[in-house]
């Protein structure tokens, strides 16, 4: 039941966040040349399979290309049917519009320290106040990234996931 929730914030965070729409630049419109990442290469390149196995502790079955980033599926499906880390490289600017926005849309934002010029996890809570939905957000000079979990019951190891493969990808 856990899992569903993760996929419905997902799915929340998605069009807060992002914008994306059905076939959309997730990226908020950002050229992946204007971010670093030469047109020539996909965001698979960044990472292999095996370096996310070894991040995640966990079977990586195959990696998709995204419109600036990349997706690793996962072996075990969970509850959820499909469970993944993916990323995207986003202006700068996207960047500024969810640390400012997170808040009034109730999420939880704690700095991250260490990473880019400033870095932030953006949580979504339950009732409760357990986090369901986690995101790493890096921006370092005029581009930035975020990395997020699919399908996966978000806890503290996912979360030191992403915040790896965020440290990963910025230092590319």
């Amino acid at each position: 039941m856990r899992g569903t929730y993760v996929v419905a914030g997902l799915l929340v965070l998605l069009s807060v966040s992002c914008g994306g729409g059905s076939g959309g630049d997730e990226s908020g419109g950002s050229d992946p040349g204007a971010s670093g990442q030469s047109s020539s290469e996909g965001g698979c390149a960044f990472l292999s399979t095996e370096d996310v196995a070894s991040i995640v502790g966990e079977d990586v079955v195959d990696a998709s290309e995204l419109p600036a980033g990349c997706q690793w599926n996962l072996a075990d499906p969970g509850p959820t049917g499909s469970a993944a880390y993916d990323w995207q490289s986003i202006d700068a600017a996207v960047y500024d519009d969810n640390l400012e926005s997170a808040e009034a849309a109730g999420f939880t934002v704690e700095p991250v320290d260490g990473l880019g010029d400033e870095a932030f996890l953006r949580l979504q809570v339950n009732t409760e106040g357990v986090a369901i939905n986690g995101e790493v957000w890096v921006r370092s000079g005029d581009s930035a990234l975020y990395v997020r979990s699919q399908g996966i019951e978000y806890d503290d190891d996912v979360a030191a996931n992403q915040l790896e493969l965020a440290e990963r990808l910025e230092s590319r």
